[in-house]
């Protein structure tokens, strides 16, 4: 009896802590940004994420590391 007590308890509770993995996934963004002409880096641009209000700055040689929601729009 207790058995059946543990197991409907954890049927019913699965559905409701399962999804929320689903939709707490986030993806980190890399990458460089550079002059459309000249092709060099851009030092110190920011890459901004509005929605978040997540933000990083390129480093001496254009890179950047954001990580966001997986729905994010930069």
């Amino acid at each position: 009896m207790k058995a059946n007590r543990i197991i409907i308890t954890f049927l019913l509770v699965l559905p409701i802590v399962f999804p929320t993995h689903l939709f707490a996934q986030n993806h980190t963004l890399q990458g460089f940004v550079r002059d459309a002409t000249t092709d060099e880096p851009l030092i110190g641009a920011t890459v901004f994420q509005p929605a978040s209000q997540k933000g990083t700055s390129t480093g001496n040689n254009g890179y950047f590391r954001l990580t966001t929601s997986a729905k994010a729009t930069l």
